[in-house]
């Protein structure tokens, strides 16, 4: 340490990186020697002290932080974390700290509380569980709450949830939670129904009672103190901008004063228009207290709580101490998403009474939990009364038809849907419940998405769901993958999507047993403004399917392909290479056009530039005009080549575009490789 500090002090230019990762430096001599050279130095630019413990040593991070020339210091364990922005004044939007163990967590939290931090978002990622809740600093949920700017935080580890539920206490900020476990610490799944769309749900509302987790309650606690703080803070804003607002309508009335004659010539319209003043000062007075509460609803909104709940094996206790805590908070959830736990149609219930009595939710979430028809009545209330509800996502839950069918009867019944995304792929439903929702998006002028995939739809039900095309103007993304479609199936989609007021820009019949000609009448709709992905669907690349693809590449209504799982033909690979090199050449051809006239635009703009300097210039000076040279006329340019571009510009010559040969695996997977400037591409 002698040797590496004394050539620190003598700023040499070769040592600007010095590595000190695992080096036990653990004597507080040995640091106290490594800050002495650092103060003087002006050349080392990043050093890496990672597994060395630096906990209770104020000195080294001084002088990092006020060093000219470092930018980059690595601390913790294994591979550490970047401690410079910790200890400057600086943002830093994103930071993710992985793997952090009791000593990085100590670290971490004394560098905060030493340095300026400012941070977005943090995110805690764990590879691994070795960290327990006793290694995690008391500290540490304190002063997350108190990052200033922090809005989004990430755990992946059951041992920092304490310190989570600290952090939204003590913040006022903070509007994005996300929990998740390590891969090896999340809860074993329980089977269930929703492993499969031809799984049948009984319906029943009883489940087995289990605990919930020891941490959900004093998270809904912590949840529930935050939503009033923020109400607390939004009436005293309303109210002191009220007052502010009075104290200055005194003030402008102390400063233009008006008589009682001045108002009014005769003492009965005197009366008659005090009168209407003070009707209008307590109008004034209505308007700004609709102001003032409206900024309160502001406050509340701007608060809105977002939290992810995934994987972590919650049950219907865990949904039910969240839905109270949801029922007492005083502000909405932007969105809520609990994907991959153990949830029934009871808990799912709870939730859906709250956000349709006492709560907003704009985004709500359950794929993948256990979810049967006996949640129907509740979803059908929520559906019908849900205000600001934007994406419902429900895939991989048994619901059964008589739930969607409510589901979609709701939305029908509700005077301003706003439903925006609609996720039902793989609920055991099948025609009926397609008739239920064609009927219904004729009024959901909103929706957008809309994904029914992995479910039991007959020819009867895919006629009644393009007929619902013809009336929704709205949809302009629709998945309908891994459902067999035959051609009556087809054709009325067909028949739907070629009418010129068609919304969809997007249909997604992937795994639907299409085979070459069902697939090439679905690839004919694709246009510029209208995709289509068939990839999986048995394709061969017979003539007609061939004719279709070439013919839509020619025309530029395709721009990515992908086939999956299908035996193309040799065939189909030779003509979709010709395809691809006659659309490159016109493309080539009308990219140097456009270049051409670029070019000859600019130099003519220069040439009357120069011609007007001179000009300029001439009658400064009194000198005569210089001569036009042969075969120009005056103020005009001449001809330009391509040749003359070039040298005035030193631009390297265009280079043509060279379209490699289709390479073919043992799979018959196609890879295309274009060569050629960006702007091309």
């Amino acid at each position: 340490m002698e040797i590496l500090t004394h050539g620190l002090k003598q700023n040499y230019s070769f040592l600007r990186t010095i590595n000190l990762s695992g080096a036990n430096l653990a004597d507080k001599q040995i640091w106290n020697l490594l800050t002495e050279a650092l103060k003087v130095n002006n050349q080392l630019e990043s050093m890496d002290l990672t597994d060395n413990d630096l906990t209770g040593l104020p000195d080294p991070y001084k002088v990092i932080e006020n060093h000219n020339s470092i930018y980059s210091c690595t601390m913790g364990s294994n591979a550490g974390f970047e401690a410079t922005s910790l200890l400057r004044d600086g943002i830093e939007p994103n930071t993710y700290y992985t793997d952090m163990d009791a000593y990085s967590l100590l670290l971490l939290t004394e560098l905060w509380e030493y340095g300026k931090p400012r941070m977005e978002m943090i995110v805690f990622a764990y590879n691994n569980t070795n960290v327990k809740e006793e290694d995690v600093p008391e500290s540490l949920g304190l002063l997350l709450g108190k990052l200033p700017g922090l809005k989004s935080i990430e755990i992946q580890s059951e041992a920092l949830i304490g310190a989570l539920t600290t952090c939204i206490v003590n913040s006022d900020t903070i509007t994005d939670i996300s929990i998740g476990l390590a891969e090896s610490a999340k809860p074993a799944k329980k089977k269930s129904g929703s492993a499969g769309a031809n799984v049948k749900d009984s319906g029943s509302n009883k489940i087995e009672k289990k605990q919930s987790q020891p941490w959900m309650k004093p998270l809904c606690d912590a949840l529930v103190r935050r939503g009033k703080e923020l109400a607390k803070q939004a009436a005293l804003k309303a109210a002191t901008e009220e007052e502010e607002a009075r104290n200055a309508e005194t003030l402008e009335h102390e400063r233009n004063p008006a008589s009682e004659h001045e108002r009014s010539p005769a003492g009965s319209a005197d009366q008659v228009n005090e009168e209407g003043a003070e009707e209008d000062d307590e109008e004034e007075e209505e308007d700004d207290d609709d102001e003032s509460g409206s900024d309160s609803d502001d406050i509340i909104e701007d608060h809105k709580l977002s939290l992810s709940l995934n994987n972590l094996g919650l049950t219907d206790q865990d949904v039910t101490l969240l839905a109270n805590a949801f029922r007492k908070m005083k502000n909405g959830l932007a969105y809520l998403i609990m994907d991959e736990n153990e949830i029934s149609a009871v808990g799912f219930s709870s939730l859906l009474k709250v956000f349709t009595n006492a709560c907003t939710v704009d985004t709500l979430s359950l794929d993948g939990n256990n979810i049967g028809p006996g949640c129907a009545k509740d979803l059908h209330k929520f559906a019908r009364e849900a205000t600001g509800l934007s994406g419902l996502y429900l895939a991989r839950n048994p619901l059964g038809e008589s739930a969607v069918k409510m589901l979609f009867e709701g939305l029908a019944m509700n005077e301003n849907p706003t439903i925006e995304r609609l996720s039902l792929r793989q609920t055991n439903i099948a025609d009926n419940a397609a008739r239920a929702i064609s009927t219904a998006i004729e009024g959901l002028s909103a929706l957008d998405l809309l994904d029914l995939s992995k479910n039991d739809f007959t020819s009867s039900g895919f006629i009644a769901l393009a007929s619902g095309l013809h009336s929704n103007k709205s949809l302009t993304n629709l998945t309908i993958c891994d459902i067999p479609m035959n051609e009556e199936s087809v054709d009325a989609f067909v028949n739907a999507l070629k009418a010129e007021d068609r919304t969809l820009e997007h249909l997604d019949v992937s795994q639907c047993q299409l085979g070459d000609a069902l697939a090439a009448k679905i690839l004919n709709l694709s246009t510029k403004e209208f995709s289509v992905d068939i990839s999986s669907n048995g394709i061969t690349g017979d003539t007609q399917f061939t004719e279709v693809f070439c013919s839509k590449i020619l025309a530029g209504d395709i721009f990515r392909w992908q086939f999956e799982d299908d035996k193309l033909s040799l065939e189909f690979f030779k003509k979709t290479a010709e395809a691809l090199a006659t659309m490159g050449r016109q493309k080539y051809d009308e990219w140097t056009k456009l270049v051409d006239e670029a070019w000859d635009n600019h130099c003519k703009e220069q040439l009357a530039q120069k011609l007007a300097t001179e000009e300029e210039e001439s009658e400064e000076s009194a000198e005569e005009v210089p001569q036009v040279a042969e075969g120009e006329e005056e103020g005009v340019a001449a001809p330009l080549t391509k040749k003359d571009m070039h040298a005035e510009t030193a631009v390297e010559p265009f280079s043509e575009l060279a379209f490699e040969d289709c390479l073919l695996d043992n799979e018959r997977s196609l890879t295309f490789s274009l060569n050629a400037s960006p702007s091309v591409l």
